[in-house]
């Protein structure tokens, strides 16, 4: 999706949390509005992990998933 994409505010999201290296492999799926903020996100990945806001964690930037992804096709 690119910025210049408007979705409509209430529009849902399922997004996909996995927690690297674990064995087994331990992971979530939740439903959240994509008008959520970074912040409101962070509180639902901590409650989704059962976590206690105590973990590191991040969130890479647009740019930073682009690179990742590699060039456009």
């Amino acid at each position: 999706m690119r910025a210049e994409d408007h979705l409509p505010p209430d529009t849902i999201a399922t997004l996909r949390i996995d927690l690297l290296d674990s064995d087994p492999l331990i992971w979530r799926e939740v439903e959240v509005p994509v008008a959520m903020t970074l912040k409101q996100l962070h509180a639902v990945v901590q409650a989704a992990m059962e976590w206690e806001d105590a973990h590191l964690w991040s969130l890479p930037s647009a740019e930073s998933a682009s690179a990742a992804a590699g060039p456009p096709s």
